[in-house]
């Protein structure tokens, strides 16, 4: 098993629960978003809307097609917010 970022994994389940009305002792790291807790396609990219205000972030569509549990939920998170590290180090190099 992978190591999970708490700190991600809180904020992820804390959005799961209030924008979904999902039942947080459902919502597990392994849990599958679209089988076990019937997310569809309108759900997803409101979550990703949910995580790109919530995290600063600039989703990757290609990535964030990939998401299934909440586990990837909080990998997308981590490589976006570290996608979004490299660029604005990129730009305020002199």
């Amino acid at each position: 098993m992978n190591r999970i970022n708490n700190e991600i994994l809180e904020k992820v389940l804390q959005v799961l629960e209030e924008e979904f009305e999902l039942e947080r002792d459902q919502l597990t790291p392994d849990v599958n978003l679209f089988e076990d807790m019937e997310l569809d396609s309108l759900d997803a990219v409101d979550l990703i809307v949910a995580l790109e205000k919530l995290f600063g972030i600039r989703a990757e569509e290609e990535r964030a097609k990939e998401i299934r549990t909440i586990r990837d939920v909080v990998s997308f998170v981590e490589f976006s917010l570290n996608q979004n590290s490299k660029s604005k180090r990129a730009f305020s190099k002199p």
